[in-house]
């Protein structure tokens, strides 16, 4: 007999934007959990969500009935202007790309960058630090002048 790996649907919240995480191995129950979940957060006005598939394992990506699932979870959420961001593994990402070329879906390779497809920033990358000077209106220089006359 074959050892199945136990599913199970977590929810996270980062930046009041609810995530389920899919993890273990797919299977109907877990899909069901999944929606009954997206439609209770529905109901309490939760639309933009991060599906997370990037624990769950054997995912039936060559079936249309879990793509129509996973559908109308996403349009559930876009009647009520809501966004929806899939967060998968590059396997998982190459995988979908065969499956479903042209899909127009937001994935991620992170959380981190679903949350700022949805909230519509930039990711932050990293950078340079810049110091900068705060310039005050009454700030003499060492001979009691005004020290940012003549700047502007």
């Amino acid at each position: 007999m074959e050892r199945r790996s136990a599913a199970d649907l977590q929810i996270q919240v980062h930046s009041g934007i609810p995530i389920l995480v899919l993890c273990g191995e797919w299977c109907e129950a877990l899909q069901r959990s999944m929606v009954n979940t997206v439609q209770t957060l529905g109901k309490s006005a939760h639309f933009d969500l991060i599906l997370n598939f990037q624990q769950a394992v054997a995912l039936p990506l060559a079936d249309p009935s879990w793509w129509k699932t996973v559908d109308d979870v996403i349009e559930s959420c876009g009647k009520h202007y809501g966004r929806v961001d899939m967060v998968v593994t590059p396997e998982q990402g190459t995988a979908i790309n065969r499956t479903r070329p042209g899909l127009k879906w937001n994935r991620s390779l992170s959380v981190v960058e679903a949350v700022c497809h949805i909230q519509g920033v930039l990711q932050g990358v990293g950078g340079d630090v810049v110091k900068g000077m705060l310039a005050l209106t009454n700030c003499k220089d060492g001979n009691g002048k005004d020290a940012f006359k003549g700047l502007s």
